[in-house]
């Protein structure tokens, strides 16, 4: 009896982390990424396939992705612009979780994944039902899922 060496997945970012984040490289368009901090946009998938011989995920793209690197993102000065808020940003937030300095060095979003950007003021944030106040504003992203 044998088994199959490959085969293809459907791309879900989470299940992907999960069963193959750890044990296996993973590559975009036959380059090796840091898939734990890149957010794809699923539309742009064009295949998945998992190699368990040669323990690799490789996924391939319709187009070439476009990015948003959060390390160009300058919070400080969106925070200046008209429009914006009057205070410091005290957060970044991506699809609801906090994003660190460390993350925000190497964190890039495919451009066409990103479905809402928002600047949540420290009064929105301070009205909210929230355990702290907030001394800052956050700014907000969300991708496809």
């Amino acid at each position: 009896m044998s088994s199959c060496n490959s085969y293809c997945i459907s791309y879900d970012r989470n299940k992907i982390i999960k069963k193959y984040g750890k044990n296996y490289q993973i590559h975009l368009n036959h380059s090796s990424i840091d898939f734990m901090n890149v957010y794809l946009d699923k539309e742009n998938i064009k295949k998945i396939t998992v190699n368990k011989n040669s323990k690799l995920v490789e996924i391939q793209s319709v187009l070439e992705p476009k990015y948003l690197l959060l390390a160009e993102l300058n919070l400080d000065s969106l925070s200046k612009r008209p429009g914006f808020g009057k205070n410091k940003i005290e957060s970044l937030i991506l699809n609801g979780e906090i994003v660190s300095d460390e993350q925000m060095k190497n964190t890039k979003i495919e451009i066409s994944a990103i479905t809402n950007i928002q600047l949540l003021t420290q009064e929105q944030m301070n009205n909210s039902i929230n355990c702290r106040m907030a001394i800052g504003d956050f700014f907000l992203i969300n991708t496809k899922q």
